[in-house]
């Protein structure tokens, strides 16, 4: 018992047990059961940390992935506007305005159609509302909006594409054929859906101005009258479609000398300002009639009130007209003078946001070049990355811009063979009142016969005559002066009366300075008592005592 006593108290799991122990059957169980308990217990241990670890990292992900996304991170609207054609309806008076039944029924339709699509896709926990705004014509068309509301870590991955890609799947999974889909009554025609992203002003105006709206049809050769804006309301909408194939003129005319009201036009079923074509405000005292044309078959008109008055400050017609074309090839003659004008399209109205004009010139022979005759209308070199707001040209290779002004312009081709090219073209919708252009030819040697060329505008000027043409003054300078005052610092002419008259006229004033000094006497100085000799022509009796003996005021 003593040999057994002590070896239990000298073995533990980390020493050498001797070969006597081994075979004493009985007392060796004591360790093997002590260490399946530790292994147990460890594994307990590593299940409960492993439960903990799985735990803690779905809490992470639930916090990051769902709770901070969608609860705690701040959200970013998206916009789109779409349009769709339903092949079973047809488009009728009632549509055209927002507060009949007629149009709210089939509105409340398509907005179930749209919604449930959207909420039976992967982007429907972004979709938070549609709504349709108009209906046209052929055989009817639905335009609709569609608002997402998109946690801002996600809005780089909703994109439009994705967006019209969920409405077309959505169609098509109710498919009659290949390119129709049937729902709730409707039979969608799946190749004219269109869905573009736009800006929150275009919705903002477009909810503004719901409870006003008016919509027409326009149709070709006659001039429609439209029905004036609701006074009591802010805003006002007009949508106005012509046939597929034309284009549309809207006529404004103010009716009151004086308001702060605001028109705006633009070149498409969305107010968007990249589909701007002119905005006009206040009675527009310059232009009492204004006429806009658009580059195809919708033009929107928003009207925004100023100050309120119970008499409709303006009145708006519209006409469909066919397309105009602008290309045309000009033969000139070996005379002198203008030999002719040319146009925008429908001119003297606004030129069309599409415009693209392409002139070709034939000149009569070698030696000549081409005068170009504008009217408040000037060119100038576009910067490398220059947008012309109000007209692009292409002369000579060169990109120019046209912008309005005050003054005639003339823009002069020295030509290196007898043909050139002009093409102008409407970069931006923004456009403005139709442009005449005059076409001459001049002798490139002797471009202004008897006159002065002034580089400056391109225009042939009188030269020496007193009047500053050019807007750098050059067409004065230099000048032989007769029986006039010579102006030291650019030898311009100055006529004797207007020297000291107390206004310069000269650059650097040198004609109004040693007005009361004796100076050279010549045929044109006044000769006081003493003999002094004035500056100052007909000093006598001013009031101004100018001769040192005072003579010039004697004897008034």
């Amino acid at each position: 018992m003593a040999l057994g006593h002590g070896s239990k108290k000298s073995v533990s799991c980390d020493q050498e047990v001797p070969p006597a122990s081994l075979n004493n059957g009985g007392r060796s169980t004591a360790p093997s059961t002590s260490n399946s308990r530790s292994h147990k217990s460890l594994l307990v241990v590593l299940i409960l940390l492993l439960v903990l670890i799985i735990a803690a990292g779905a809490t992470l992900a639930w916090y990051f992935l769902e709770y901070r996304v969608w609860t705690l991170e701040p959200r970013v609207e998206q916009q789109y506007t779409g349009y769709i054609t339903i092949l079973n309806k047809n488009f009728s008076t009632e549509l055209s305005s927002h507060s009949s039944p007629v149009f709210k029924r089939e509105a409340k339709g398509i907005q179930n159609t749209v919604k449930n699509i959207m909420k039976a896709s992967c982007l429907s926990r972004y979709f938070n509302y549609t709504t349709v705004f108009a209906f046209g014509q052929g055989s009817l068309v639905a335009h609709f909006w569609i608002v997402l509301s998109v946690p801002r870590s996600h809005d780089g991955g909703v994109t439009v594409e994705k967006v019209t890609r969920t409405l077309e799947e959505g169609l098509r999974e109710r498919s009659v054929t290949e390119d129709t889909s049937s729902i709730d009554g409707f039979l969608f025609h799946l190749p004219t859906l269109s869905v573009s992203e736009t800006d929150p002003k275009v919705i903002a105006l477009l909810k503004a101005s719901f409870d006003c709206y008016r919509y027409k049809m326009v149709v070709p050769s006659r001039l429609v009258a439209l029905r004036g804006p609701d006074t009591q309301r802010s805003f006002c909408l007009w949508h106005l479609q012509a046939a597929h194939g034309f284009q549309l003129e809207l006529h404004m005319e103010w009716l009151l000398p004086e308001c702060s009201d605001r028109l705006l036009v633009y070149n498409s079923l969305t107010p968007s300002d990249n589909h701007l074509i002119t905005s006009v405000y206040g009675c527009s005292r310059h232009e009492h009639v204004v006429r806009v044309l658009s580059s195809g078959e919708w033009m929107t008109v928003i009207w925004k009130q100023g100050l309120y008055n119970y008499r409709d400050p303006f009145s708006l017609s519209a006409q469909a007209w066919a397309q105009q074309g602008c290309d045309f090839d000009i033969e000139l003659k070996e005379v002198s003078g203008v030999q002719g004008a040319l146009t925008t399209p429908f001119f003297p109205s606004y030129y069309p946001p599409n415009t693209n004009c392409t002139w070709r010139f034939s000149m009569p022979g070698a030696g000549l070049g081409l005068a170009l005759d504008f009217e408040g209308y000037e060119l100038s070199r576009a910067s490398y990355n220059q947008v012309c707001t109000q007209g692009q040209w292409i002369i000579q290779n060169r990109r120019l811009c046209g912008t309005r002004g005050l003054q005639a312009y003339c823009e002069r081709l020295i030509l290196l063979s007898t043909t050139t090219t002009v093409i102008m073209t409407s970069e931006v919708s923004l456009t403005g009142p139709g442009l005449q252009i005059r076409y001459s030819a001049f002798n490139m040697t002797d471009p202004c016969p008897g006159r002065f060329l002034c580089s400056v505008n391109g225009l042939c000027v009188p030269v020496c005559d007193g009047i500053k043409d050019c807007p750098n003054g050059l067409d004065e300078r230099n000048c032989v002066c007769v029986a006039q005052f010579i102006c030291p610092e650019d030898s311009q002419c100055v006529d004797y009366y207007k020297v000291c008259d107390q206004h310069p006229d000269c650059p650097e004033a040198t004609d109004e300075m040693n007005c009361t000094e004796g100076v050279q006497c010549t045929d044109m100085t006044y000769v006081c008592a003493d003999g002094t000799c004035l500056k100052k022509p007909n000093p006598m009796c001013d009031s101004v005592t100018d001769c040192p003996d005072g003579s010039d005021e004697k004897q008034c």
